[in-house]
């Protein structure tokens, strides 16, 4: 498994490359999908708690409607 097949954005995966990683660890396997579900609850939930979550999550996912 790649990260490109855990539905992260392009930009994220291409940083993990340069900086030598190929293969996620069976625990970012495990995780990463459970962020992405975390994160559909949070758009479902709308408080400014979740509104500052969902802002930092997106500019640290570059923007993209995934993780």
């Amino acid at each position: 498994m790649s990260f490109d097949t855990l539905g992260l954005a392009p930009e994220f995966v291409r940083v993990v490359a340069d900086e030598g990683y190929t293969e996620p660890t069976p625990v970012q396997t495990q995780a990463i999908p459970l962020v992405q579900q975390a994160l559909t609850i949070f758009e479902v939930i709308e408080d400014p708690n979740t509104e500052m979550v969902r802002k930092t999550l997106a500019q640290w996912h570059g923007g993209h409607g995934t993780i």
